[in-house]
C-alpha cells in the first residue's frame, strides 16, 4: 500500500514534469488523483491542471503582506514550476540561498502532499452545508481567481519570448547561438495565459540549443490575419546534430501537445534527419471583450444582448449546449452568462464541462437562473450568481469587477 511519504515523493517528481504530458500518462498520482473514467490521454491533462491549481490555493491574496511566508511559498512554487524557472534565479528572485530554496520547496512539498493525501483518502465524506456568509466569501474569492486568470490573459508576445530568451542566456551563449529578433511593431498580445507559450517557447529552444552550435538563431513575429507567426529559424556555420526518426517522431507528440495548450499550430522547419526550426501560428488577443450568453429563452438573450452591447462588449448567443460548446471551439469568450434550466444538457452538465475543458476552465462563468441555487453552484466552480429577473447594474459590475487588476 502506498505510504504518504511515497506519495509525496510522486508529488515532487510530477511537479518536475509539469509539462511533459507524455511522462505524465503513466505517472502514478495519475491513477491516484484522476477519475478512472477518464482516457488516459485527458487523465495527464487532469492531473497537470490540478497541480497548477493548488499552486494557485496557496495564493494568499492581496491582504497578505509582502515577504510573508504564504507570500513567499506561492512565489516560489509560481516561479519554479508555472513560471519554469531554476532554482537559482528563483533564490535570486526571493533574496534567498539556494539550500535556503530547497529547503522551502521540501517544506511546502509536504504541505501540498499532506492536503491532497486527505482529499485521496476522504474524498467520499459529506460535504457540509455553505450558509451564507460563507456563500459570500466563497463568490469573492472566485471572482478574486477570475480577476487573476483575466490580468494572465493578455500578454505581449515580444514580451513572452524575450524572457525566455533572457533565461536560457547563458545555455544559448554556450552552444555558441547568435540571437536576432525581426519582430512587427507593435508587437500583438495573446489571448489566452502566457504561461503555457512561455513554456513551449522554453523547450522549443532547449531542443534548438541541443541540436545546433555555432548558428545564428532568428526569432521572427509578423501577423496573419487574426493569427500571429512566430518563427524560430537556425542559419548554421556548421553542421547540425543528426536526429532520428523516432526522435522526430517522439519530439513532435510532446511539442505538439505544449502547443495545443496554448492554442497554437506549430510546425517544424526540418529536413529527414535535421532541424531547421520551428513555426507557432497562435491568436492574437482582441480589444474587444466577448461575452457568451446561454439562455433557451430568446427574450433573455435579447435583454441580455441589449445591456452588453451598449457598453461595447461582443456578445455570442447560444439557446442550448451544443450551440454553446461551438462557439467556444472558435472563440474564447472573456466570461460566460450561463442558464440552468435547458433541455437536452443542462447548465449544470455544461458547467463541469466548461470546468473541465483546458480551452474553458479559467473563463469566468456568471449562473444566471430563477432557481435559488446559489450555493450549490458556487461550490460546483461557478465564478458568481445572479438570479433572476437579471439587475443590468448587478451584471455590469460583475463583469467589471472579473477585469479589475
Amino acid at each position: 500500500m502506498l505510504s504518504q511519504d511515497d506519495f509525496a515523493k510522486h508529488l515532487a517528481d510530477a511537479y518536475e514534469h509539469l509539462y511533459d504530458i507524455v511522462y505524465l500518462r503513466n505517472h502514478p498520482l495519475t491513477h491516484l488523483l484522476v477519475p478512472q473514467t477518464e482516457a488516459r490521454k485527458e487523465k495527464a491533462w487532469q492531473l497537470h491542471h490540478l497541480l497548477i491549481d493548488v499552486i494557485q490555493e496557496l495564493n494568499p491574496g492581496t491582504k497578505a503582506p509582502a515577504f510573508s511566508r504564504e507570500w513567499r511559498r506561492h512565489r516560489l512554487m509560481t516561479m519554479r514550476y508555472i513560471d519554469g524557472q531554476t532554482p537559482q534565479a528563483v533564490a535570486d528572485q526571493l533574496n534567498i540561498s539556494r539550500r535556503h530554496f530547497y529547503r522551502e520547496l521540501e517544506g511546502i512539498m509536504e504541505g501540498i502532499a499532506g492536503i491532497l493525501w486527505e482529499r485521496l483518502t476522504f474524498d467520499e465524506a459529506p460535504a457540509a452545508p455553505v450558509d451564507t456568509a460563507s456563500s459570500h466569501r466563497l463568490e469573492l474569492l472566485r471572482l478574486e481567481v477570475a480577476r487573476f486568470a483575466q490580468a494572465e490573459r493578455s500578454m505581449p508576445i515580444a514580451q513572452i519570448v524575450r524572457g525566455a530568451v533572457d533565461l536560457l542566456a547563458d545555455k544559448l551563449h554556450q552552444a555558441g547561438l547568435v540571437v536576432e529578433e525581426d519582430f512587427v511593431l507593435p508587437p500583438p498580445e495573446i489571448e489566452r495565459g502566457h504561461q503555457p507559450l512561455r513554456q513551449l517557447i522554453l523547450a522549443l529552444l532547449g531542443h534548438l540549443i541541443a541540436d545546433a552550435h555555432s548558428a545564428t538563431l532568428t526569432i521572427a513575429l509578423e501577423i496573419e490575419d487574426t493569427r500571429a507567426r512566430l518563427s524560430l529559424t537556425l542559419h548554421p556555420t556548421k553542421a547540425i546534430r543528426a536526429l532520428s526518426p523516432q526522435e522526430i517522431n517522439e519530439r513532435r507528440t510532446t511539442l505538439e501537445e505544449l502547443a495545443l495548450m496554448s492554442g497554437a499550430q506549430l510546425t517544424l522547419q526540418a529536413t529527414e534527419s535535421q532541424n531547421g526550426g520551428f513555426c507557432i501560428r497562435l491568436p492574437i488577443a482582441s480589444t474587444q471583450k466577448t461575452i457568451l450568453v446561454v439562455d433557451d429563452n430568446g427574450d433573455i438573450l435579447e435583454l441580455l444582448g441589449r445591456y452588453l452591447t451598449a457598453h461595447r462588449y461582443r456578445v455570442l448567443f447560444a439557446q442550448d449546449a451544443q450551440q454553446a460548446i461551438a462557439h467556444v471551439q472558435h472563440s474564447r469568450p472573456y466570461a460566460i452568462v450561463l442558464d440552468l434550466m435547458m433541455p437536452q444538457m443542462d447548465g449544470w452538465d455544461l458547467l463541469q464541462r466548461f470546468l473541465t475543458q483546458p480551452d474553458t476552465q479559467t473563463v469566468p462563468i456568471i449562473i444566471c437562473s430563477v432557481l435559488k441555487q446559489k450555493d450549490l453552484a458556487l461550490s460546483l466552480g461557478a465564478t458568481a450568481f445572479i438570479e433572476k429577473p437579471i439587475s443590468e447594474v448587478l451584471l455590469l459590475n460583475m463583469l467589471e469587477n472579473i477585469g479589475t487588476n
